[in-house]
């Protein structure tokens, strides 16, 4: 079977929606079912009157399934180049004298194309020669008396002859022995006041260390003596505390006042506990409540509750009193004691007061020497600033002398390096002339320009850059030779130059196969590849992107089939193979409808094996599809299978059988009842 992805070109018609491409195969399936009607009409003719009832299926609205190869693809068209085309220019102006190839030839890398007329060249390069030859002999003598004063300046100075630079460095010398006499110096005043050598500095240092001594004597002296005062003073304050027998007997007073205290509160609550308990006989003695009603009862009751409150506070009472008694017994022991010893206490008392008096005397007479020896330690003070202020002083003067002799240390480095400055360019003066006049006698300009004369005349000779054929000759004997001249391809290397529609670039893919075919060649078909897609789309002279039609993106497909009769130049028509299957079974793209439970379905023809058919219909799952046909599978789909292309005219006869005529006739009969 034909294969069945051979669609018309899909890009150079408008994109049409799913049921606009149904429609315009329905009106060319119309043109032809037009015709087979008219051969059924006219067929009709000869049928029995008998048959005049029956409904008549064409068999052109039937086909048998079978495998075939299938394809999904984009078409397109292009034209042929090759991989690898060279074009050869040149940039000499001068006329062609001859032309060595034409087109179709092939040549090799280097091959000579044509050759320009290079006579004007020659005779520049000859004079050029010769001025060169007279020249170099004149600038050979200037460079050698220029380098001849170089050397004696150079000389002179590296020898240490330059007068300039001798007086100079003796002015160096000698300032550099006053700097170093005034740091010698220096040095000395300042180690002799660090390290204490200065005589009267460390007789001031002396008399101010010898104050602070007595100044540290007395203040321990003080402080001696304030020590003794204070503990006086705390022993004669301690004494009351640390008496026993007076802490003990003012503890058993504070214990006895106590008890008192508890005596009078505990007779203040038996007094009010009576009180309450006259109260409450009183109103029950006076009450006319009859004995065992419930006033009477609350009233005795009453009168118990006091008289055992009464009791309760009568009975504290008396513990009270007995706890004063102990209480009052003790402290009177206590005091009996404490008579015994007071006598023997008040003669401590009074020697403790008279050594606490001899500390405080102790203590000013201490302060007194203190007092005069800070006075003469604030004297030494002053004494010693004094003398390391004339010290100071004196260094001060030394350092100063020091900067002043350093400073014209300075003043004569600078005036020798001024003078080696002068002396090296004098040197470098020198040199330059000499350097100049090797410039002089450089000849690499003129070199160059030979070089050049000598390359332009090579350049004459027009040769390939690569090898392969000449497919294109502009040089013409005569003519000028600057342009191009010449273009040399790769024939045997193809690709075909073509574009992708905008709606159709998403499914072109580098890499992806493509059909080529050629109508100057026939049917014959041609392997290739896309090697590259357009990053933007087509552009216009301005660099826009170009509106006049349909948007379109360059590509290159590259012939990948060896030995394939294209030729550059060609128009050939181009198939993206967006996707294949073999051994598949499709039908026309109107055989399959959808039903009321919304399955994809075809109408299939049963044989009943008694000459009928019955029409059936089969639920399938489709897969690939292109513009015409479209892949069918599922359970009951085999090859064999007879299946009605136009559905939608025999949809009133599913589940009805028919009988089959003569196939020469074209025709089978299907009953109407």
């Amino acid at each position: 079977m034909e294969n069945v992805s051979q669609t018309q070109n899909k890009t150079e018609k408008k994109k049409l929606s799913r049921s606009q491409l149904k429609k315009r195969r329905r009106n060319i399936t119309s043109a032809v079912i037009a015709v087979i009607i008219l051969l059924i009409a006219l067929a009709a003719f000869a049928i029995k009157k008998n048959e005049e009832n029956k409904l008549v299926i064409s068999l052109g609205d039937t086909m048998v399934l079978s495998p075939v190869h299938m394809e999904n693809s984009i078409s397109s068209s292009g034209t042929v180049e090759s991989q690898n085309k060279t074009y050869v220019y040149s940039t000499q102006a001068y006329p062609v004298s001859e032309v060595m190839v034409n087109v179709g030839d092939k040549v090799e890398a280097g091959s000579v194309l044509c050759v320009l007329d290079s006579s004007m060249l020659a005779s520049q390069l000859e004079t050029m020669e010769l001025q060169m030859s007279m020249s170099e002999k004149a600038s050979q003598q200037s460079v050698k008396t220029a380098g001849d004063n170089y050397r004696s300046a150079k000389e002179a100075y590296d020898n240490g002859e330059n007068s300039a630079l001798i007086s100079a460095e003796a002015q160096v010398r000698n300032a550099y022995e006053t700097w170093q006499k005034a740091m010698r110096q220096y040095e000395d005043q300042k180690t002799g006041m660090e390290k204490g050598l200065n005589s009267t500095l460390v007789a001031q240092d002396s008399s101010v260390q010898n104050s602070a001594n007595a100044i540290s004597s007395a203040q321990s002296a003080l402080s001696e003596a304030q020590s003794q005062e204070n503990e006086a003073l705390a022993e004669l304050n301690a004494f009351d505390s640390t008496n026993s027998y007076k802490t003990d007997l003012d503890q058993k007073d504070a214990a006895y006042k106590a008890a008192q205290t508890n005596t009078a509160e505990a007779k203040t609550s038996l007094d009010t506990a009576q009180a309450a308990l006259d109260a409450a006989q009183a109103e029950l003695d006076g009450s006319t409540a009859e004995e065992g009603t419930p006033e009477r009862l609350a009233l005795e009751a009453a009168v118990d509750a006091a008289k055992s409150a009464q009791t309760i506070a009568q009975s504290a009472h008396t513990q009270a009193q007995l706890s004063e008694a102990a209480a009052k017994t003790e402290y009177e022991a206590v005091k009996s004691e404490y008579d015994r010893e007071q006598q023997g206490l008040d003669t401590r008392k009074s020697l403790l007061e008279a050594m606490y008096d001899s500390a405080k005397s102790s203590v000013a007479s201490a302060q007194t020497t203190l007092n005069n020896a800070q006075s003469s330690y604030s004297t030494a003070i002053r004494s010693r600033d004094a003398a390391y202020y004339t010290a100071n002083n004196t260094l001060e003067e030394y350092a100063k002398a020091v900067d002043t002799a350093y400073a014209s240390y300075q003043t004569a480095i600078d005036s020798y390096n001024a003078a080696i400055t002068s002396a090296e360019n004098s040197i470098n003066a020198s040199y330059n002339s000499y350097k100049a006049a090797q410039i002089s006698a450089d000849n690499t300009t003129s070199m160059h320009e030979l070089d050049k004369l000598r390359e332009d005349i090579e350049e004459c000779s027009i040769k390939a850059e690569t090898e392969g054929t000449v497919t294109a000759v502009y040089a013409t004997v005569g003519a000028t030779g600057s342009g191009l001249l010449f273009v040399i391809e790769d024939t045997d290397s193809l690709k075909v130059e073509t574009s992708v529609k905008e709606y159709d670039i998403a499914s072109v893919k580098t890499g992806m196969p493509v059909v080529i075919k050629s109508d100057s060649i026939g049917s014959e078909e041609f392997a290739g590849e896309v090697a590259s897609i357009a990053p933007t789309a087509n552009k216009n002279m301005q660099g826009n992107t170009d509106m006049t039609g349909d948007v379109e993106f360059a590509a290159d497909v590259n012939v990948t089939q060896s030995g394939t009769p294209l030729k550059i130049g060609m128009n050939v028509r181009l198939s993206f193979i967006i996707d294949s299957k073999s051994d598949v079974l499709c039908v026309p793209y109107d055989a399959v409808y959808t039903n009321e439970n919304g399955d994809s379905c075809v109408i299939v023809l049963e044989d009943n094996s008694d000459g009928t058919v019955t029409l059936k219909e089969l639920k399938v799952i489709t897969g690939l599809e292109n513009d015409l046909d479209i892949e069918i599978y599922g359970e009951g789909v085999y090859d064999g299978l007879v299946i009605l292309t136009s559905p939608d005219d025999y949809m009133n006869s599913i589940g009805k059988t028919a009988s089959v005529s003569d196939h020469s006739s074209g025709l089978i009969y299907l009953p109407m009842n």
